[in-house]
């Protein structure tokens, strides 16, 4: 397994697997497959360029994807942890752990100050990822943008 950090030239990579992941666990997403699917390259490209982005690899495959960005309702030395997924046949395997401590290495030599994310409730899986990975939940709670009816919950981990 291998974790590598990708740029925009790479954009094929992180829409193939961003898409995958949509399509597998649509309800932990902000976005939703059909409003991603036909976007241009030059999208992606710019989606890409918004911060550190990351893909798990076995062999050759990408199988897992995270990134970190800079949020609009965050401090300027903060960023938050998006788009995080792990391909079905190779969870469990620590692959999401080594996803996030790629960016957690990322940001500390970033010099961020706190990385922050928002998880869906009901996936108890990744919050207890990111509760291994030092993450805490800060107790703030909003509705899932595109879907008003799942409530996430904010995490942060200070660097």
């Amino acid at each position: 397994m291998a974790i590598k950090r990708i740029g925009s030239d790479e954009w094929r990579t992180v829409r193939r697997v961003r898409l995958a992941a949509l399509k597998d666990t649509p309800d932990w997403f902000w976005s939703a497959y059909e409003e991603e699917v036909d976007k241009p390259e030059s999208w992606w490209r710019d989606f890409i360029e918004l911060g550190a982005w990351f893909i798990a690899y076995e062999t050759d495959r990408p199988v897992g994807v995270a990134a970190a960005i800079a949020g609009p309702e965050l401090h300027e030395s903060d960023r938050q942890l998006i788009s995080m997924w792990v391909a079905p046949e190779v969870r469990g395997q620590g692959i999401g752990t080594q996803l996030v401590e790629a960016v957690k290495a990322w940001a500390r030599e970033s010099g961020v100050r706190e990385l922050q994310l928002e998880v869906t409730e009901g996936n108890g899986d990744a919050a207890r990822l990111y509760e291994r990975c030092g993450f805490r939940a800060t107790g703030r709670t909003t509705p899932l943008p595109r879907n008003p009816e799942l409530v996430e919950r904010e995490m942060r981990l200070r660097m």
